[in-house]
C-alpha cells in the first residue's frame, strides 16, 4: 500500500485522483436522470440500473486509480433464501461493491440519505432499510425497521449490514452492534461474515486514493444457535481474524 499520510503526494497520483473524481461525478450525474424515470418501474429494473452504476464506479477506480478488486469465498453464500451479509466497514467503497456481485440486496443505510431529492425516493423504490440513531431511534421506528427486514426475508433477498455502524479507519478498533444478532435470531437466517481491506486504498475521509488490490473475503456462515455474547464474539473474531490475514 502506498501511504499518502505525512508525505508529498506525487503529481501523477494527484492527477489520477482528480480525473477519477471528475469522471465519477459525470457518471453519477448521468445516472441521476434515469433514476427519476426508473422510480416508476418494477424494482428489478431499478436494481439493474444501480448495478450498472456500481460496476461503472469500479471500472473507473481500476482504470484511473489502479484499484483492483479480488473477491473470494463466493461459495459461502447460501444457494437459496435470505441471508445477512455482516461486513467490515472501512470505506465508502463498501457501499458500492456488494451490488456488483449480489443480486437485489437490501442495504441498511443512514436515514439522512432519504432527504436527497429523487435519490431518497430511489432508495425507497429499492426497498433499502434506513437506520435511525440516537434520539431518533425510537421503538416505533425500530419496529418499522424490523418489518422491512421481515419483508426482505420473505422476498428471499440478501440483507447487507455493517455491524460497526459506521466506517472505521484501518487499525482502529470498534464495538460491534448487536442488531445482526437480533435479526439472526428473529428470522433464523444465516449470517455471512465479510472481511475486507478497502480502507488501505480508499481511505475514510481522505481525498487521495491509492493503487492496490482491495480484497473481499466472504467467510463461512454462522448458523448454529448461540447466545448473544457467544455469537457476537464469533462474528467479530471471524471478521477481524480474516482482516488480519489480508
Amino acid at each position: 500500500m502506498l501511504s499518502v499520510k505525512n508525505m508529498r503526494i506525487p503529481p501523477l497520483l494527484m492527477c489520477r485522483n482528480i480525473a477519477f473524481y471528475i469522471c465519477s461525478f459525470i457518471w453519477s450525474f448521468a445516472y441521476f436522470f434515469p433514476i427519476t424515470v426508473f422510480i416508476f418501474f418494477p424494482r428489478k429494473y431499478s436494481f439493474f440500473l444501480s448495478r450498472i452504476w456500481a460496476k461503472g464506479m469500479l471500472f473507473l477506480a481500476k482504470a484511473l486509480l489502479g484499484i483492483k478488486v479480488v473477491i473470494t469465498g463466493i461459495r459461502n453464500i447460501p444457494n437459496s433464501g435470505s441471508y445477512i451479509i455482516a461486513s467490515k466497514h472501512q470505506s465508502a467503497f463498501d457501499t458500492i461493491v456488494f451490488s456488483t456481485f449480489i443480486q437485489d440486496p437490501a442495504f441498511f443505510f443512514k436515514k439522512e440519505l432519504l432527504l436527497i431529492p429523487f435519490f431518497g425516493l430511489y432508495l425507497k423504490k429499492l426497498k433499502m432499510i434506513p437506520v435511525y440513531r440516537g434520539e431518533k431511534a425510537s421503538a416505533k421506528r425500530y419496529k418499522k425497521t424490523e418489518a422491512m427486514v421481515k419483508n426482505a426475508v420473505n422476498e428471499k433477498r440478501p440483507i447487507i449490514m455493517f455491524p460497526e455502524g459506521t466506517r472505521v479507519s484501518v487499525g482502529q478498533k470498534s464495538e460491534y452492534k448487536s442488531g445482526v444478532f437480533h435479526f439472526y435470531v428473529k428470522f433464523g437466517v444465516p449470517v455471512v461474515p465479510v472481511a475486507l481491506n478497502s480502507g488501505e486504498f480508499w481511505p475514510r475521509r481522505r481525498f487521495i486514493k491509492t493503487p492496490g488490490t482491495i480484497k473481499i473475503v466472504l467467510c463461512r456462515p454462522l448458523r448454529a444457535k448461540k447466545d448473544k455474547k457467544e455469537f457476537m464474539k464469533d462474528l467479530k473474531s471471524s471478521i477481524e481474524g480474516s482482516v488480519a490475514k489480508l
